[in-house]
């Protein structure tokens, strides 16, 4: 996929990584429910969330995905990032909900297109807090993911969660993320 798998570790020192199973959920929900459909972030939103206790850890999470002194971040690479880089869930939970949070119209189908996002974003996302995904990859890259992934141009999202359960890459790449799923790592040494 273009990410030296060998090199990667999980980030350290990140809030909100720490979430359970519901929080995570709770969260994914409020990114794709926001009533302003743009995808963006304030740190005002996000303390509407949390709460202003919270203020420190959400200004330091924002240090890291803010571009060029905007005051919002894109609510998807945040949200995409939290929950990929989770240190509670496992990494079936992880490609699960990753697939619903893209599932545009909540039909449990995605077309190549949609996955081929889904991909990018999250690659942008985890650029944001670990250090050894590049900030972009060939679009070759996610194009053969995505063929391997559909036969067809529309797919369920079951289908595509079962192929990224499979897939060499997407499994080794979050196994590396997840290494409190024990099983994720023990099929990723396996598949490798």
């Amino acid at each position: 996929m273009g990410i030296d798998i060998s090199r990667l570790e999980p980030p350290e020192g990140w809030p909100f990584l720490g979430w359970d199973t519901d929080m995570l959920q709770h969260f994914l929900r409020f990114v794709k429910q926001s009533d302003d459909g743009s995808f963006r972030i304030g740190k005002w939103k996000m303390l509407e969330f949390l709460g202003s206790d919270h203020l420190p850890a959400i200004s330091t999470t924002f240090a890291a995905f803010e571009e060029l002194g905007d005051t919002a971040v894109s609510s998807l690479h945040l949200a995409a990032a939290l929950l990929l880089c989770n240190k509670q869930v496992s990494v079936e939970f992880k490609i699960s909900e990753c697939f619903a949070l893209f599932d545009w119209s909540g039909d449990g189908k995605m077309t190549f297109f949609d996955l081929l996002f889904l991909l990018q974003a999250c690659v942008k996302a985890l650029s944001h807090c670990v250090p050894d995904v590049p900030l972009e990859i060939k679009l070759e890259e996610f194009e053969r993911l995505c063929r391997e992934a559909m036969s067809d141009d529309v797919a369920s999202t079951k289908s595509l969660a079962e192929w990224a359960s499979k897939s060499t890459e997407i499994l080794a790449l979050l196994a590396k993320l997840s290494p409190q799923d024990a099983a994720a790592t023990e099929r990723s040494a396996q598949a490798s």
